[in-house]
């Protein structure tokens, strides 16, 4: 090969680079389930050890998630879980409420049979999920609902941007959330859902304003402080569940 490099060599870049990639997706999803909540330190030797991956990789996941304003990486100290500050918690919540009501009557416009089967799974799912009391998969499927509803309006950029305000904002309700904040109101979507099946378009961009007021009503934003969790449990945790073991 001109690069000098054997089919064998290629093959194990293809797998470090693998391996990199799960170590940023297992971190994400912990943060994204509230599972490290703010402030939790993420020390690189404890991750490359319950990955099995070396700190190198680790880093390059760190990066990846102080870009995405998840993770904090301060010279000297290490990197930690990102902690929100209320004026950040703020903008999120405005730029959610820009973003899910200036596209949701495009959404509306856009809406098939399909789309509708689609956000009626998300619910159910969710419904589920909160019945059950599994918090991990109640946040997760109602960021599924936001997201799903959203790509319905057809732009990419702007699904890929609430994804990143999704995940921020579980970091923001993980530091600033009363008990019943955990994730968005299971009755909200299905009134939401229901006004798009009925085409009542301003009445859903109403519904959908008052339902983020309200998530973001029920943060108190002062300062807030917990023990953190055991990270080697968490990680081990994510990892047994993606594998489906």
């Amino acid at each position: 090969m001109v690069s000098g490099r054997s089919k064998e060599d290629y093959v194990a870049l293809d797998e470090a680079v693998a391996r990199d990639a799960l170590v940023y997706e297992h971190l994400l999803t912990a943060i994204y389930e509230a599972q490290l909540p703010p402030g939790t330190k993420l020390p690189e030797d404890a991750l490359a050890e319950a990955f099995g991956v070396s700190r190198a990789g680790v880093r390059k996941a760190l990066q990846r998630l102080s870009i995405a304003r998840l993770v904090d990486l301060r010279p000297n100290k290490g990197a930690s879980v990102a902690e929100p500050t209320v004026q950040e918690s703020r903008d999120v919540f405005a730029a959610r409420r820009l973003i899910e009501c200036g596209a949701l009557p495009q959404a509306m416009a856009n809406l098939r049979k399909k789309d509708l089967a689609a956000l009626a799974d998300a619910l159910r799912q969710e419904c589920k999920a909160q019945h059950e009391q599994n918090r991990s998969a109640a946040i997760t499927w109602s960021g599924a609902f936001h997201l799903r509803l959203l790509s319905i309006a057809g732009n990419q950029l702007l699904t890929d941007i609430l994804h990143e305000l999704i995940v921020r904002s579980s970091l923001i309700i993980a530091r600033y959330g009363t008990p019943i904040a955990g994730s968005c109101r299971h009755a909200d979507h299905q009134q939401i859902l229901e006004l798009m099946e009925n085409g009542q378009v301003d009445d859903a961009v109403q519904w959908m304003r008052r339902h983020l007021d309200a998530v973001e009503g029920n943060c108190q934003f002062e300062e807030q402080s917990a023990a953190g969790p055991d990270l080697r449990a968490v990680l081990h945790g994510i990892a047994k569940r993606r594998s489906g073991r």
